[in-house]
């Protein structure tokens, strides 16, 4: 895959994930559902166009995003990009950085089932 960004969206139970590049047909997305419970699993297209179909038993965003990452690292994207439901008085892109991870933290009760999920690794 050309240069790449991983872009990443999380929900209150979920992960949506797209690793794009200038050259549209070079693209992987997926979704990690069910957060938590017994169900949880990874569901989307890998490269080459193939479904990708993967049981994660009670994971967590944590986790979630751990198997993503490691299923996506041949691929060394060069960036990425994270929505954040309500980032508080955020209106932009910003470059994450311990002063913004707070701005974040401090929006959570704006998006209680959201930012904590945003937040995890933090």
């Amino acid at each position: 895959m050309s240069t790449s960004v991983l872009v990443i969206n999380c929900g209150s139970s979920s992960i949506k994930y797209a690793l794009v590049s200038e050259r549209r047909e070079d693209r992987i997305f997926g979704l990690a559902e069910n957060l938590g419970s017994a169900d949880a699993r990874i569901k989307g297209i890998t490269a080459g166009n193939q479904p990708l179909e993967l049981s994660i038993p009670h994971a967590d965003h944590e986790k979630a995003l751990e198997t993503i990452l490691s299923r996506l690292s041949q691929y060394q994207p060069k960036a990425i990009g994270h929505r954040v439901v309500h980032g508080g008085t955020l209106t932009k892109a910003e470059l994450l950085t311990p002063e913004i991870v707070e701005k974040i933290r401090e929006a959570t009760p704006l998006a209680p089932l959201h930012n904590p999920a945003h937040l995890s690794r933090y």
